[in-house]
């Protein structure tokens, strides 16, 4: 996690995630809930901070124990940082993933049709388009995510 800060300028961020800090609790974070039983990082939602980085840094998806994962709100880098193509894959227990409005563009990943557990899944966008998504590649995704309400 606090890689994934370090990949964050936080000039016009509503927050500077000032409790993520190492020798502290991450369970405690602003924006991080974990799992009591297992101390696992389970949820990530920077929903509405206002971050700004250079696209979504890899390190996101070790977070392997993640089941919900909002992002709206932010912006990961216009048309000039695309989604990350692989990655999404490996968060194999999310059951919500929330990226409207955080100014992603290219591909939607294909190993996004992967995430079986998914039952909510936004990827909308209001200021102009958020992905491309080819024909084959929403079969996939609407063929593998029957869980999706």
């Amino acid at each position: 996690l606090l890689k994934l800060k370090q990949s964050f300028l936080f000039s016009n961020a509503i927050t500077t995630l000032a409790s993520w800090q190492a020798g502290t609790d991450c369970c405690n974070w602003e924006g991080v809930g974990c799992s009591w039983s297992s101390g696992y990082v389970t949820t990530l939602d920077l929903s509405g901070f206002g971050l700004f980085s250079y696209g979504i840094d890899p390190v996101l998806f070790n977070l392997t124990s993640l089941k919900v994962l909002d992002l709206s709100m932010n912006n990961f880098g216009d048309q000039h940082y695309a989604i990350p193509s692989v990655g999404f894959e490996r968060l194999a227990l999310l059951t919500h993933l929330s990226l409207p409005n955080s100014r992603i563009s290219g591909e939607i990943p294909i190993g996004i049709s992967k995430l079986t557990n998914l039952i909510s899944l936004d990827l909308s966008c209001r200021y102009g388009p958020f992905g491309v998504i080819r024909e084959s590649h929403f079969q996939t995704l609407v063929a593998n995510l029957n869980n999706l309400i």
